[in-house]
């Protein structure tokens, strides 16, 4: 047998039971209460309130054409670095109205299919965590031709389209290679990732340069 789900109160039961209309309760819910006495507002909260009227999300956006949900496309969802970002995003999202929907891509095609299934799902917005390796960025123009803004982070794409977040590695670096240069260290290595990503180019820049301020060679085979 399967278990009947409990009714759920409608907007139409917090209307009877505050002796409102539908549209004071809708304009309630969406702090449209300029032309509302306050004694009429608290009926439609008390009502709520009884009833236990939990808010359709899907009804809510239909209304709006919000659905208040951002998608997030994380690439090597197992790395440490782009893992530890999720917290703090979603958690900033949160406090901003939002929820988030995560979106695991190991490659380029599983991007594409991510994007399209949060474009379906019709996010408000998107953020694509990726390795810096050269990728094509045609989805991601077409979405937000579309109206979805589009925040890409660690993105070898350094056009002024898109809102982007990335660190400076060649900066970091350098800085590191000074600390260990007035340790005393003579002979430093650098182990780098593949030789077509941009972080990869941007390390190996600070690296060199790093080495030049402290007076010392570039070595390739060091």
């Amino acid at each position: 047998m399967v278990a009947k789900r409990p009714n759920r109160a409608t907007i139409n039961d917090v209307a009877q039971a505050a002796g409102v209309s539908i549209s004071s309760v809708s304009n309630a819910l969406n702090g449209k209460t300029a032309a509302m006495t306050e004694e009429t507002l608290l009926r439609i909260q008390a009502a709520m309130q009884e009833l236990n009227y939990r808010p359709s999300s899907v009804a809510r956006g239909l209304a709006t054409q919000r659905t208040a949900t951002l998608g997030l496309v994380l690439t090597e969802i197992e790395t440490p670095l782009f893992l530890q970002a999720v917290t703090p995003i979603e958690r900033e999202a949160r406090q901003a109205g939002y929820s988030l929907l995560l979106m695991n891509a190991r490659n380029a095609a599983d991007e594409r299919e991510a994007v399209k299934l949060l474009q379906e799902k019709q996010v408000d917005g998107m953020m694509i965590i990726s390795t810096s390796d050269p990728r094509q960025n045609d989805h991601l123009h077409k979405v937000q031709t579309e109206g979805i803004p589009v925040a890409l982070i660690n993105r070898a794409d350094l056009s002024a389209e898109f809102d982007q977040v990335n660190w400076d590695n060649a900066a970091g670096v350098a800085a590191m290679m000074e600390h260990f240069a007035r340790l005393g260290h003579q002979r430093i290595a650098i182990l780098t990732g593949p030789a077509d990503r941009r972080s990869t180019q941007e390390r190996l820049q600070g690296y060199r340069a790093g080495l030049e301020a402290a007076g010392q060679t570039y070595d390739e085979a060091q």
